[in-house]
């Protein structure tokens, strides 16, 4: 039954009332790191990050992922999944403006040089962040470890065709290895062969 004005006559404005209240967002984030494929130094990796909200809210914008690439792997690019990425250093910020709704996945793919100092094995970690209210906030980081395979560079240098076998120089990323340096045997013009200067950098072995 609503009041009376002055004048003993219903006044129905008053009859209600709203108070907004604000309601800040309640998310749970959590980061998935993978690799596509094997890592081989010289080729050039993909990692795959999926970013999900587990709710029960959307995740308002901004939503940041922070990978620091460990030693042996330099940035190439990045992007996917509404995320934007740059490189400072060894340090590759992924900034996504747009809300993740709840029980929504995006993915982000980041691919790096694969460098010597990787081999033979290589862990990346990465983190996801939000300016919403955690529910689990130790599900916001991953980390992916991953073997490395050395490249191999094998070249027959010199062939004796005599006893003593071949000359071969094996060189990979990190050493460079002479194998069997045969000598010629046989007649003076065979022998003298085993003066001629090496094909390659002897103090470089």
């Amino acid at each position: 039954e609503g009041y009376e004005d002055q004048d003993g006559c219903p006044d129905p404005d008053n009859d209600s009332d709203a108070d907004p209240v604000d309601v800040p967002p309640l998310v749970n984030l959590s980061i998935d790191k993978s690799h596509a494929d094997d890592l081989v130094v010289g080729d050039v990796a993909v990692y795959e990050l999926a970013v999900t909200n587990d709710g029960p809210t959307a995740a308002p914008g901004p939503i940041t992922v922070v990978d620091t690439l460990p030693a042996g792997l330099d940035f190439v690019s990045g992007g996917g999944g509404g995320f934007s990425c740059a490189a400072a250093g060894a340090v590759v910020t992924c900034v996504r403006d747009a809300a993740l709704g709840a029980a929504q996945t995006v993915t982000v793919e980041l691919r790096v040089d694969v460098l010597p100092e990787a081999y033979p094995e290589v862990v990346n970690g990465a983190s996801v962040t939000s300016e919403a209210e955690e529910t689990d906030p130790d599900d916001n980081t991953d980390t992916d470890p991953a073997p490395v395979t050395p490249t191999i560079d094998l070249e027959l240098v010199k062939e004796a065709r005599t006893v003593t076998g071949s000359c071969y120089l094996l060189e990979t990323e990190q050493a460079r290895v002479l194998v069997d340096c045969g000598m010629f045997q046989g007649s003076k013009t065979e022998r003298e062969l085993n003066y001629r200067a090496f094909p390659f950098e002897a103090s470089a072995l």
